[in-house]
């Protein structure tokens, strides 16, 4: 890079890291728990039969190569998993910045679109929960292939390194399944010959993936609540819950998502253009597979954010007093709402190391007895805790309030562990 141009990386991430630094030491989320445990129990081949069979009804399995050599190597200390989680994020900016500049030949509008993708309170999770490391990992194969694509994929070469990024994309999050008609749009928006070569055989990934899922999803009753349901009742409602967040306004407006879509399709109509017709397309359609499922926060609007900041930083290119003002107004956005969008990590982020602290009571018995918990009967995180701070798949954790009273009689220590924390612990065996 021209040393003149390095003022560019150290801008973003100067303000990424103004925003977002808290995130670097933040610790273990109950999520993390679940995700990292599915990743330590399957055996390396099952891992990469997972990444093969991308269309099987596996839990993203991208995300157990970076939760798996961690855990194995570092145990239950979180900072390793929040650098690999900031490494990402930097490169995330990176790629985005790149494919700005490409689609828009400016590094004005490529920083601004960077900035604005950068950070968003009501996007938190992505800052401070490793959870989100399969969005994060998306991202950049996602995007990656975008770059690769519009670079010109004529080659044999080319069009094998798009296949393996969506490939990838698609082990890391279900939301990469709409790539192949982004990539579409491009050809569309940039008058270009659409690549069937490329294409045709990524469409048909993309059919096997959505087929496979739903299909195999309907069976399980653990993700009903990532099943899709299209209904217009369930469009209306994410739509303005997404929508809000997005414009600042932590409570629900109705009219939000009819403001948002208006405001997109009145910039395909009329922009002249092709990178911002491009990204308002992206906008649109790459959320689609979160639109019909049970509503989430805002993080899973991080693929198409880079979208929304290249359509505003398009819209402003060549007016420059017009985007330091919009740049102004977001930042000043931000640090108003910057509290009230992290108010969820008060209520979560003690929890997982709460529980862990707790479990370390019970050191050395392997037969652990939960006799009163308040903990809900569906929820396995108090085991899968307890065998990943051991390190020990056979530690048993029979919770009574889960599965009943046990038939057996031989445990190690039985105890209470209301309110995330043991209560009356009874050695019964030392």
């Amino acid at each position: 890079m021209q040393r003149s141009l390095l003022w560019i990386p150290v801008l973003i991430g100067a303000y990424f890291l103004a925003f977002a630094w808290r995130g670097l030491v933040s610790g273990f989320f109950p999520d993390d728990m679940i995700n990292m445990y599915g990743s330590w129990e399957r055996s390396p081949t099952t891992l990469l039969k997972d990444l093969v069979l991308f269309w099987h009804n596996n839990y993203r399995p991208l995300g157990a190569l970076i939760y798996r050599p961690l855990y194995e190597w570092f145990g239950m200390n979180p900072l390793p998993f929040r650098i690999a989680a900031f490494l990402l994020l930097f490169l995330n900016l990176w790629i985005a910045y790149r494919v700005a500049k490409l689609l828009s030949a400016a590094t004005g509008v490529a920083v601004l679109a960077t900035l604005i993708f950068a950070y968003q309170p009501y996007l938190s999770d992505m800052y401070v929960s490793t959870a989100t490391i399969y969005d994060l990992e998306c991202f950049a194969c996602y995007w990656g292939a975008v770059w690769v694509y519009a670079r010109g994929a004529g080659s044999w070469r080319r069009i094998a390194l798009v296949t393996i990024l969506y490939w990838l994309a698609l082990n890391a999050k279900e939301m990469a399944v709409t790539l192949p008609g982004i990539l579409f749009a491009y050809d569309i928006a940039f008058k270009r010959r659409p690549n069937w070569r490329a294409l045709l055989p990524l469409g048909a990934m993309a059919a096997s993936f959505a087929i496979g899922k739903v299909i195999l999803m309907r069976q399980d009753a653990i993700v009903a609540p990532f099943i899709p349901h299209v209904t217009g009742e369930r469009l209306h409602s994410a739509l303005k819950h997404y929508s809000s967040l997005l414009l600042y306004m932590p409570a629900e407006r109705s009219w939000a998502g009819y403001l948002v879509v208006a405001f997109v399709v009145l910039v395909i109509w009329r922009t002249t253009k092709p990178y911002v017709r491009f990204a308002a397309v992206a906008f649109l359609l790459i959320p689609i597979p979160v639109l019909f499922i049970d509503q989430r926060s805002l993080y899973v609007y991080y693929l198409p954010l880079f979208a929304w900041g290249l359509v505003w930083a398009g819209l402003v290119d060549n007016r420059r007093p017009v985007a330091v003002a919009l740049m102004a107004l977001i930042v000043f956005l931000n640090v108003r709402h910057v509290k009230i969008a992290s108010e969820w990590i008060k209520e979560d982020s003690w929890k997982a190391p709460r529980m862990i602290s707790e479990l370390d009571k019970l050191r050395p018995a392997r037969r652990i007895l939960i006799t009163n918990d308040s903990i809900p009967p569906d929820d396995w995180i108090l085991l899968l805790a307890a065998r990943l701070s051991r390190h020990d798949l056979e530690l048993q954790v029979w919770r009574v309030a889960q599965m009943g009273q046990p038939q057996e009689t031989d445990w190690d220590v039985k105890a209470d562990f209301r309110d995330w924390q043991l209560r009356d612990i009874v050695w019964l065996k030392r």
